[in-house]
């Protein structure tokens, strides 16, 4: 990563997703969970949120939709808070 707490690139963030890393992060000052604990690809308003379910790492970045944006379109405001 190109410092601490930030992704270089967004294929340095689906890279991370589809190793099944268990992703902690801050979008716009709110933790989210991004990982697959049950098998199934999720994003959740950390630690205790409802989830998201989404069938594959593209079917996250293209249809997630945080303040009216795509995942895919914001990851350089993504902050990793661990990996």
């Amino acid at each position: 990563m190109s410092d601490d707490n930030k992704f270089k690139s967004l294929d340095e963030l689906k890279d991370s997703i589809d190793m099944g890393l268990d992703i902690e992060c801050f979008i716009y000052g709110d933790r989210y969970y991004i990982g697959a604990p049950k098998g199934d690809l999720l994003i959740a308003l950390s630690p205790d949120g409802d989830g998201d379910i989404y069938a594959d790492t593209d079917d996250l970045l293209n249809n997630h939709k945080i303040k009216g944006k795509p995942l895919k379109d914001i990851w350089k405001d993504i902050e990793i808070y661990s990996m």
